[in-house]
Formats: C-alpha cells, structure tokens, sequence
C-alpha cells in the first residue's frame, strides 16, 4: 500500500479483534468441523434457496460458508438437534455471528460485542431418506456487511494439511513467519485468498515449536543426566515438556556450579548467542566471574525459542536450582523476551546490558563517534572518569542531532541512552575494586560514584485516568455516553511532547502512573509513543499492576497521513499492533485535515495539505468499531461546524471532541455545542503545553490564577486543572515527576468558589495550539484555523 502502511500491518492480528459472539449453542462450530471435505454436490455455487437438497449437513454448511464469505458476514452454529429414536442429527441451525443479544456486564469497560439481534438464518431439516434439506432461509441482516473483510471471521480461516506442509517446510529451513506469509499471498493471488492470518500461522508454528533434536537425543540427554546425578548427587536438571508430551526446553547445572553461585553469584552473566546457527537451537549458559576473574558456569539451558514464557520457565528452574537465591544483578544483551521475564522472576535484581553488544551496537547507531570503549588504567584515576563523562555527553549530543535530521531511528537512540547509563553503573562486586582504585587516584573525598549519575532526557509525559473517584478505589465503574465512552474522565494519561522519546522513559513513566491511580492514557501514532506504552501495558499485566487490560480505558489517534477511507483500518491495525492489544477504546481522527504523504520536515509544506473527505473517513471509523478494533470511535480538534457536517451522514455520532481547553481558552460555545449533541469533551493542553512546539507559559503567567492559587493554598496547575474539571471534561495532566501525578490528582476533595469561577470567566482569551506553528499556512488552514480560534 502508499503512504508508508504494508499490507501485512493491515492483516497482522485481525483475528484477535473479530470477536465470534455466540451464546446458548448446543454444538459449537470449529474450524474445518463442517467442510466439504471435497464432497460435491451440485447446489455448491448457488445462492441458498428454500427447498435446497444436500447429501450432508457438512455440504450445508459449506454451501452457506461460501455464501457468507461472499456476502461479507461470519456463520456459526446456533444449534442442534438430534433424533430420540435413532441419536442421529435432524436438524441443525446455522446463523450471522452477530445474532443474538449482549449479555450484561459489571466490568469497568466490557470486551466488545458483535451481537445485535441479527436474524439471518440457515436452516436445515434431516428427510426420512437421510437427505438434508433448507427448512427456512433468513437472507436479511440488521448491519453492514464487509465482503472486502471476509477473510477476517473466524468461519472462514483454517490451515489445512498442506498448508501444514509448507508453512513446516519454509519455517524449518529458516523462512521468518512474514516471509511465509507473504509467500502464501503470491501463491493464492492475495492476502484475502490465503485463507488464514499471519497470527493463524504464528499460533500453529507456538503448537510445533519444541527442541530440535535428532532421533534418539532426547533418551540420550535423559540417559547422561541420570548418570551425572549417580556420580553427583547434587547434579540438577529440569526438562519442560509441550502439551503434546514434547520435549520443549531442558536445564542442567552440576554440584560446583551451586556451590560456587553461593560465593561468587552476585554478578551473573545470561547469554543466548552461543552455536545458535550451527545447532538451530539457542544455548543459554548462566555465567560468573570468581576473585581470579575466570569465568565459570552456574548452569546451561538448552531451548525451543527465545520468548518471554521460555526465558521465564528458565530463570525460575535455574534459581529453584540455586536455592531460591536470587542474583543481586544480571548481565544480558539488549533482548525485550530477556528484559520481560528478568522483571517477572527477579524484581529487585539490577538488570545490565553487556559491554560487549553495547561497544558493537552505539558507534554503529550514532555514527561520527568510532568508539566509547577506553580500557581502566590503574591510576588514571578522575581524568579517565572525566573522559568517559566527555564521551558520553559527546555521544548524547550527537544522537540528538542526528534525531533532529531524521538519520537516527528512535530504537537506535533508545540503544545508546539505556546502554551508556548501564554501562556507566557497575554493580557492586566490580564497583568494589573501581572505587578503591578511584580512591587512590583522587583521594578519598573526592571518589566519583557513578552509581548516581543520571541522564537529564528533558521527558514530559500525560496522565490519564478513567473517572475521578478512580483515584481511590481504582477500580470505579463509569457511565456511559455516546458509543460507550466513559462519561465522568477526570484526569486522562497522553504520551506526546516527548521528542525525542526514550522508549524506556516512557515505559517507566506509565509504569509509575498505573501505580499511582491512573487508568485511562492517550496515545498517537505521530507521538511515537504507542509501542512502549503497549510495553509498559504487558509489564503491569506481568506483575501483577492490574489483574486485566479491561482495566484500562487506551485511547489513540488516526495521523493526517492516514485520513483515508483505504488507509483508516490499516492505521488502527498498525496501532493495535504497537500497542500489543486487541482492541482500542476510543479511536480519534487527529485533526480534519489530510497530508498528501509522511511528513518528515517542520513546519509542513502548505502543498502537501489537503482538505479530508469526512464522510468517507467516517465511514471507515464506524467499520473500525463494526469490527471490533475500536469500542467508541470520536474527533479530535473539530470545530463545531465540522462536527455538524459529520452528524448529518454519521450512523454512528462521535463520542469525544479532544480539544485545547484551559482558563485561557475555555471554548464555551463549543463546549455547549457538543453537550447539546451528547459529545463528550476532552480538554488537552489544560496547562497551555509550556515547553512544546505549539504552546506557552499563558497559564502559569496568568495573574488571576496566581492570585486564587496563593488564596487556596494550591498550586496554579491544580487551578487550572480544577476549572477544566468542574466544566465537565476530562483533563490531559502532563507530567513525568511522580510527585507532580500525585500532585494533579489532588484537585477532587475541594472546589473553586462562585467569585473564583467568575473571575476565571472574564479572563482575556486567546488560544495558544495554533496550526501556524508547524503548518505554512494555505487557504486550507487559514479557514480551519479561523473556525477553532472563534472566541467564545
């Protein structure tokens, strides 16, 4: 596809979002339980008619499958019924997977649910003869179809045997799982013939994993290690099997190893990249260094793959193997799998990338710098730590400029942040020998301790929860408006203005928010900022933060690149995928504009500014919800005249207006506007956005808000923030200091007066998000512009 999607971000994960809703059905339908099985007959490329014969129920059902398929709806089983006489089936029911009703719920925000009361129906009745014929044919539905998204239900994917084959094939002799897929496309002549997703594939590759072992390896291991343990008793190995009885993943350290970890197993070195190639499998050893800084083994693993569940399984058997010890720190390379099960199983250790892939990986990413690595002379003391200081300021100044030139990827520079602050603390068995040397050099009270050194990413990050009373309970039920928006949003979490984002930053800031209270946070794909907010989603999950992703309430935006009717389930797509959910709560288009491609300059060249085509963008926003990417589909800095003219031809009305509202801009005629339509509103910018691109100190200067402040004791954000809250919309805080999100959640217990609220009221507005700061102005903007800084 143009603008930048691939066509495997539309089709990656589709099947996690189209939820099969059926209730009360006797015998329930699986992939292949009703396929032809190469049976034919001759009704099989009609449409169904009443009266229809057919030699079985499973060319019934393959008759209507292809019906459905053509049409653009999914078919499951409703019921059926068999003979009291003979056991035999009689009568079966086949129906849309959007009949029925939606079962009530006490969950803060409930899974989404196709049911509709869609009536559409296939039934067939069993003859005397044993022939089967259509009873009663119910061709109507009560909603769309999406012939285009067929291949998305359920009913219409499966793997058979010789796709089994080749998907084997390809993946044993190294193929990725994307390659495979792409492949298959060209095959069949497109995504939508393949018959099965690339989330199908990768679930049906998880099933065959195990390790690839030769014939008669799996007895043999079993054979040395019962023999290792005759010789040693204290030899201990751990084999994890499949479901299916296979060998998947195996551990083995001898009595030495145990023993020496009690001595010297503070410092522990993981590693997979041992004869990987060679034997296709990864080797893992666990690895530490004794007082002659020889390295020696506390373990070895062997392994199926390299996912979190797999590291997980590992590190919990080798430290039940070292006595439930865990080590005080452990050294990995840059793996997120790695990263992911070392939170899980060793909380409180300090997690290290190794120096080895730091100095291959940095100059690499940075470039203009050849190297970081300086060997430690004995001696050298203050001018060697100053050095490296120099370097690394050096190396942090040059990164940022080449972000600044579009020539340095975000993960590049989220390498050379996390892997220089690694490398500068050192643990506390290597440290010990660096800070007496240090000592030494520059004498005692003049020792550095890098330990303390931290790096000043200038981050701002927003907050979001879902309802006010959540700040307590945290677990608050919410009303709902519109297309199943939470109606009382306090203080929302956003992750924007923060260029260039550290992914890590980030991840640790909404680590920090979900701890304090917050529930609700807003994304975009043009922040950056959506796949370590999907990380930091999955961690919480992992330990234990929040007990289900239906906890919180994930908003994100459709870009200006995107504003295209063929382009729209794309964007979410490649949203639900940076995010790792199956679905999003709300779903904004970001602003009512197109950008002719991806924009890569500031400010944005006024020839590549197009008006959108609302009604057509619309339309795929309420496919979106119809799907079940998204629960509730709304706008983001509309003016009331462009919500007008989406009401006039949306079946589905907008559910939120994200707009700029502080006490210097308070919108009072859009606020009132969207209340009489039922449209919710949030107010970004609640604090004017000091410190970005588009916004300014207005607020903090502000002396009427000064004046209240020092009047209540309170801070002139929590001012600010309090006005928003009581004209009823939900309020984007900005924060990454964990004393400020506190600090922003403290405006619940109190009230602005009746004169406070009305010196507020006549303060000069003036708006501050102006377009002009990063868009050249065209006829275009200039108009759009003029509608949403009408003061009111």
């Amino acid at each position: 596809m143009d603008n930048g999607i691939d066509s495997n971000d539309f089709i990656y994960g589709m099947n996690d979002n189209i939820v099969d809703c059926v209730e009360n059905v006797d015998q329930e339908d699986e992939t292949g339980l009703f396929d032809s099985h190469g049976e034919n007959n001759e009704n099989h490329d009609k449409d169904p008619q009443v009266g229809m014969e057919f030699d079985s129920p499973e060319n019934a059902y393959s008759l209507y499958k292809k019906y459905a398929k053509k049409m653009g709806f999914g078919v499951t089983t409703r019921s059926s019924r068999r003979s009291k006489l003979s056991g035999q089936f009689i009568d079966v029911k086949y129906v849309c997977t959007r009949h029925g009703t939606k079962r009530e719920t006490n969950a803060v925000n409930p899974r989404p649910c196709l049911k509709m009361e869609c009536q559409a129906m296939f039934h067939i009745k069993r003859k005397h003869d044993g022939k089967w014929f259509l009873h009663n044919f119910i061709k109507d539905h009560n909603h769309d179809l999406f012939p285009a998204h067929s291949h998305f239900f359920p009913c219409h994917r499966s793997i058979n045997s010789a796709k089994r084959y080749d998907i084997n094939t390809l993946h044993t002799v190294g193929v990725q799982t994307s390659k495979i897929f792409a492949a298959m496309a060209k095959q069949h002549g497109g995504y939508e013939n393949i018959g099965c997703l690339e989330k199908d594939i990768r679930n049906h590759l998880d099933k065959e994993r195990c390790l690839a072992l030769e014939s008669g390896d799996a007895n043999a291991m079993l054979e040395f290690f019962m023999q290792m343990q005759e010789k040693d008793p204290n030899f201990f190995y751990a084999m994890d099997l499949d479901d299916e009885h296979r060998l998947k993943n195996v551990f083995w350290v001898d009595g030495k190893g145990r023993e020496d970890y009690q001595d010297f197993g503070d410092v522990v070195s993981f590693d997979t990249t041992y004869i990987t190639n060679k034997y296709q499998m990864p080797f893992a050893p666990f690895i530490r260094v004794n007082n002659h800084h020889q390295s020696t083994l506390l373990g070895c693993a062997l392994l199926a793959n390299e996912s979190a569940s797999t590291f997980s399984w590992l590190m919990q058997t080798w430290v039940r193997a070292m006595g439930g010890k865990p080590p005080s720190a452990i050294i990995t390379d840059q793996d997120r799998a790695m990263k992911a099960a070392i939170q899980l199983v060793f909380p409180d250790s300090r997690h290290r990338h190794c120096l080895w892939h730091i100095l291959k990986r940095v100059p690499k990413a940075c470039g203009g710098l050849k190297s970081v690595r300086t060997k430690y002379k004995k001696g050298s003391g203050c001018e060697e730590l100053q050095s490296k200081k120099q370097r690394r300021d050096a190396l942090f100044d040059r990164a940022t400029e080449l972000i600044e030139e579009g020539s340095l990827s975000l993960e590049s520079y989220n390498i050379a942040h996390q892997a220089l602050q690694d490398a500068l603390k050192r643990c506390s068995s290597v440290n010990h020998s660096l800070n007496l040397s240090n000592k030494d050099a520059c004498g005692a009270n003049e020792s550095h301790d890098l330990g303390k050194e931290n790096f000043d990413c200038n981050i701002l990050h927003e907050k979001k929860i879902l309802d006010p009373k959540d700040t307590q309970s945290k677990a608050g039920k919410s009303k709902d408006i519109g297309n199943n928006f939470p109606k009382d949003c306090s203080s929302n979490s956003g992750t924007q203005d923060a260029y260039p984002l550290v992914a890590e930053t980030v991840k640790s800031a909404v680590l920090e928010a979900i701890k304090a209270g917050y529930r609700h946070f807003d994304t975009a794909f043009v922040y950056g900022s959506e796949q370590p907010l999907g990380e930091a989603i999955a961690e919480a999950l992992n330990i234990g933060l929040i007990k289900s992703r239906d906890e919180l309430f994930i908003t994100s935006k459709l870009w200006c690149t995107f504003a295209d009717q063929d382009l729209v389930i794309p964007a979410i797509q490649m949203s639900l995928k940076n995010l790792q959910l199956e679905y999003l709560d709300l779903y904004l288009i970001h602003w009512p504009i197109k950008f002719s491609k991806e924009i890569t300059q500031i400010p944005i060249p006024k020839e590549d500014i197009f008006p959108i085509d609302i009604k057509s963008v619309w339309t795929a926003m309420e496919k979106c919800q119809a799907l079940g990417l998204t629960k509730a589909i709304g706008v983001s800095n509309f003016s009331s005249q462009k919500i007008e003219e989406v009401l006039s031809f949306a079946k589905i009305p907008p559910a939120v207006n994200q707009v700029e509202l502080n006490p210097l801009w308070q919108q009072k005629e859009l606020r009132e506007f969207c209340k009489e339509k039922g449209i919710h509103v949030s107010a970004h910018s609640p604090l004017g956005s000091k410190g970005t691109l588009w916004g300014d100190s207005r607020v903090f200067d502000c002396d009427v808000l000064k004046e209240i402040a020092e009047a209540k004791g309170k801070t002139i954000a929590q001012i600010s923030l309090k006005w928003v809250y009581e004209q009823g919309a939900s309020v984007i805080t900005k924060s990454f200091n964990k004393e400020r999100m506190k600090e922003n959640l403290e405006i619940l217990d109190w009230s602005l007066t009746s004169e406070e609220l009305d010196k507020i009221s006549r303060i000069p507005q003036r708006k501050g998000g102006l377009l002009s700061t990063f868009i050249e102005p065209n006829d275009l903007v200039k108009e759009l512009e003029a509608e949403l800084t009408l003061i009111s």
